[in-house]
């Protein structure tokens, strides 16, 4: 899916002069030291951050489908009305989200069986693609990574935005 670059939350995000992009200090870089504070305050290490979304094995995006997971239909429904809509977001990924929120483990089976293009592990990640890119601050649970080892608790950290 290609590289993803996140602000620091422990930095507010500021935007270089012409507003396009954030200020180099602001985000994590490419092999940097990264840590994911999950809302739990739990913590996910990550030494050589590799820019695709992957921090201690974990994948970013299926961990903020988890967390988000009782807000699916909400979130996909407030991007909707924003008209804010991800290509990747189809009728099918819309069907994937209310099976996986409800816990209906035999629709989300039939789903995916039925729509081939959606792998069995790949729907998480790009379920939270939809809902976090360009969305992260308007989602209850939003990816958080700090770059420092003394860390914040989540609810005092800001959004970390993609910036990519």
């Amino acid at each position: 899916m290609g590289c993803f670059t996140f602000t620091l939350a422990n930095k507010k995000p500021e935007k270089i002069l012409g507003g396009v992009d954030y200020k180099s200090s602001c985000k994590l870089g490419y092999s940097c030291y990264a840590v994911v504070v999950c809302p739990d305050d739990t913590h996910i290490v990550e030494h050589y951050y590799n820019g695709y979304g992957d921090f201690g094995g974990h994948d970013i995006y299926d961990l903020v489908v988890d967390w988000n997971k009782n807000y699916l239909t909400a979130i996909i429904k407030d991007l909707k009305e924003k008209n804010v809509i991800k290509v990747l977001l189809t009728p099918e990924m819309e069907e994937i989200a209310k099976a996986f929120q409800e816990d209906n483990d035999e629709e989300l089976r039939d789903i995916l069986e039925r729509c081939p293009e959606y792998e069995r592990k790949e729907w998480k990640r790009t379920l939270g693609i939809i809902i976090s890119c360009r969305n992260n601050e308007n989602i209850p649970y939003p990816i958080k990574i700090v770059n420092n080892k003394r860390i914040k608790p989540y609810k005092d950290l800001y959004p970390s935005l993609d910036c990519q």
